[in-house]
């Protein structure tokens, strides 16, 4: 019988043997390999993208909120420095045993600057006056003198209980009292304002500045890697602004021109119109190899060849021991008028 198909076209079936095994583990290795080392790129490029974002965030919020308060800086007092007034612009106040929540007397400055050692953070305090009455006219300073017992007449707004004052008398000598009564018509006297202190002060008669029943004085600062704002003297109160932010500079800007971070003399504190501050934050994520191989800068002024001049962060290694240079950095820079003491230099 004659046989029929195609013969030729018959091959022989050995199925996968142990060499194409091994091949298809390899290129599988090398593509799992290949997947988790893309991975891995792609999570330390997110947790790089998203730290900046924060820190961005973190210190646009921090300035936004220290700017806002330096711009209040000097409300009340923006006229003590007018011919014929008795305070003297920077005197230092004397504050009372039992008179605040915190005592130590201060100084009486818009904005008053607390210049770090060796390129150290600064600190930053501001003091203004505050009302819950918005219709309250804290553009001028009244006088004040004894009337009877511990009853003293000033011009002006008349004063209520739980108000706050300054008391001035020529030689830059104040005073911070708390107004414990005040009556438009006390003992049967028809006068403007009478109001009572206990104890009596020290200064029993000059000007008298109103701060209102709501004052602030806020110490801006540094501590752990966060900024912070502490309230005290009228109350007390720590309220943490912002993570991130390692180093604040701050400097004075006078009138005629020059930037200084030293405390101003007599004289000059009526010539200080605005201030600039800078923040320094740093990311949260560390990196594995150095990042930022340079300090960053911040911008100041050299007063002596009247031109800019950058400045470089004094940087210091994070708490955990890593090294500054593995953390990228973001600078925040804000040059705030103090435009009530401005207004109040006007004639």
């Amino acid at each position: 019988m004659k046989k029929t198909g195609f013969p030729h076209l018959v091959t022989k079936q050995l199925g996968m043997g142990l060499v194409e095994i091994l091949v298809g583990l390899v290129i599988g290795l090398i593509g799992v390999l290949v997947i988790f080392q893309t991975m891995a790129v792609w999570g330390e490029r997110t947790a790089t993208t998203v730290s900046g974002s924060d820190s961005r965030t973190s210190g646009a919020v921090g300035m936004h909120y220290l700017e806002q308060d330096l711009a209040q800086g000097g409300l009340g007092f923006g006229r003590i420095n007018s011919p014929g007034r008795q305070f003297e612009p920077g005197c230092d106040v004397t504050v009372p045993s039992g008179i605040t929540p915190e005592g130590g007397n201060f100084r009486l400055a818009a904005v008053d600057i607390n210049d770090g050692a060796s390129g150290a953070p600064d600190a930053v305090t501001v003091l203004y006056a505050g009302s819950s009455d918005a219709n309250v006219n804290f553009s001028d300073v009244a006088l004040f003198k004894p009337v009877s017992g511990k009853y003293y007449s000033s011009q002006g707004r008349a004063l209520l209980k739980s108000e706050w004052v300054v008391l001035g008398r020529q030689g830059g000598i104040c005073e911070l009292r708390k107004v414990e009564s005040g009556d438009t018509a006390k003992a049967g006297k028809n006068t403007l304002n009478q109001i009572e202190f206990s104890p009596a002060p020290t200064v029993t008669s000059g000007n008298l500045l109103y701060l209102g029943g709501q004052p602030q004085r806020a110490t801006w600062s540094i501590l752990n890697g966060a900024l912070l704002r502490t309230e005290s003297r009228f109350t007390t109160t720590i309220s943490p602004i912002s993570d991130g932010v390692v180093n604040m500079q701050a400097q004075y800007i006078l009138a005629n021109g020059d930037w200084q971070e030293s405390v101003p003399t007599t004289d000059e504190w009526s010539q200080v119109r605005a201030i600039k501050v800078a923040l320094l934050v740093r990311s949260k994520q560390f990196e594995k190899t150095n990042v930022t191989t340079v300090a960053p800068v911040w911008h100041s002024w050299d007063n002596a060849n009247q031109i800019e001049v950058v400045v470089p962060f004094v940087m210091a290694d994070p708490g955990d021991g890593t090294e500054w240079e593995r953390y990228r950095y973001e600078v925040f820079e804000r040059t705030v008028p103090l435009r009530n003491l401005i207004w109040g230099a006007q004639p």
